[in-house]
């Protein structure tokens, strides 16, 4: 919809089914009291919640981009590229880390680009949650919830392990591997061995996937991608450091040598 009273065009996120189920209830509302406070760059704000037809809907901002997946994965784009990109999405989720937000959905699908104007923007926050860690309100999760082939060991509820935002860099690191690779890390479209290959398997290095990935790069991701949250990166700003050291070595030398991570 065009700007009118809220300043701004509008997107209208609609229930595709006309009983929605209660889960799909509680995942509108809790996008919308998560968002329609946040006013940064990087994040898809909601503006009002209500129905339409008995059908729960969001007025979300309308952003223009494409998801990750199309953009990135399906056409393929040089390395430097992809690290700017890379970064982006970095500092855009270090920003909601820093209002003590979990996303616990983040996949090549939940998040637009738009190449051209150089603007990352992550959507979808229906899983999302916020937390207390003066409080430690972490729990175990009881159910998996996510999208199974990004999602953390942790949050596969197989760990006994809480999930804190370092959920949300294993599945930033599975995007990153399915950017670089054009594919993802586990193929297998069998849950419980996904499930399996997430707790326990390691995933081929991208170096070896692809001899044009730096192995430093590849090293970024399987970091990411470790199978402890005490092993991955600590911070989305951490990550984006890195990231930015491997391009700006790539502008200045055409080449990106190795270096301590984090």
């Amino acid at each position: 919809q065009d700007a009118g009273e809220y300043g701004v065009p509008v997107i209208v996120k609609l229930s595709k089914r006309a009983l929605p189920s209660p889960r799909q209830i509680v995942q509108f509302a809790n996008e919308y009291a998560l968002t329609k406070d946040l006013d940064f760059p990087g994040i898809r704000k909601a503006y009002e919640s209500g129905t339409i037809d008995d059908r729960p809907a969001l007025i979300l901002d309308y952003v223009e981009g494409e998801t990750v997946g199309r953009a990135l994965v399906k056409q393929r784009r040089g390395l430097a590229q992809v690290l700017a990109t890379a970064i982006a999405i970095a500092q855009a989720l270090g920003a909601i880390h820093r209002r003590n937000i979990i996303h616990k959905n983040i996949n090549s699908h939940n998040i637009l680009v738009n190449l051209e104007r150089k603007t990352v923007t992550v959507i979808d926050f229906g899983l999302a949650s916020q937390v207390d860690y003066q409080r430690r309100h972490l729990e175990i999760p009881e159910v998996l919830e996510g999208t199974l082939a990004y999602i953390s060991p942790e949050q596969t509820g197989r760990m006994n392990r809480v999930v804190d935002y370092r959920t949300d860099l294993y599945s930033l690191g599975v995007v990153f591997y399915e950017i670089l690779a054009g594919r993802l890390p586990f193929e297998t479209t069998d849950a419980p061995e996904l499930i399996h290959c997430h707790i326990a398997r390691r995933p081929a290095p991208l170096s070896e996937v692809d001899a044009n990935i730096p192995e430093v790069v590849s090293d970024i991701v399987l970091k990411l991608m470790a199978k402890n949250a005490e092993d991955r990166y600590q911070s989305a700003f951490g990550l984006a450091a890195d990231l930015e050291n491997c391009l700006n070595q790539l502008k200045e030398t055409g080449a990106v040598p190795s270096f301590d991570l984090a």
